[in-house]
């Protein structure tokens, strides 16, 4: 795959790629491809969904500030957990999604990147702040990208 930035030494000149998919050397349609945000987006308001209804299992009084931290706390756990063991959370099984080391396609990204992916999400705005291919600065951080799953 060609540089993006192209070997200033040598003056060689490389055209930058114009699909995400070819910059990250991933198929541009079908399982393996970059997902959506809007996708990607769905994904993670299932899980959200699903660690809030989990939460108020324990903590049944709605205006329970324990509740929410309760929530944000299943929520990531589930994410960590998931994520380092499969590559996929709840939602993200649900919409056909997969995060994957780019280092290491072939495998869950491991419980480091899931535990760095997953505290920056947390924070929502490094995951509300993305680059031309798409991908968050969670993302990013982690060495991890989205893709469909098969």
């Amino acid at each position: 795959m060609p540089r993006i930035t192209g070997d200033w030494l040598s003056g060689s000149e490389s055209v930058p790629s114009s699909s995400p998919a070819d910059r990250l050397g991933l198929p541009a349609h079908g399982p393996g491809a970059p997902a959506g945000t809007g996708r990607r987006v769905v994904a993670f308001f299932v899980d959200a969904f699903a660690s809030a209804l989990v939460a108020a299992l324990f903590i049944p009084d709605p205006e329970s500030a324990a509740r929410g931290l309760l929530g944000v706390g299943v929520l990531a756990a589930e994410y960590v957990v998931l994520l380092s063991l499969t590559g996929q959370t709840f939602g993200m099984r649900l919409l056909r999604l997969r995060v994957l080391l780019l280092a290491r396609r072939d495998a869950p990204p491991g419980f480091r990147p899931a535990l760095l992916r997953t505290a920056l999400l947390v924070l929502l705005i490094p995951a509300l702040l993305t680059d031309q291919d798409g991908r968050g600065l969670h993302d990013k951080a982690a060495g991890t990208f989205v893709v469909r799953a098969g």
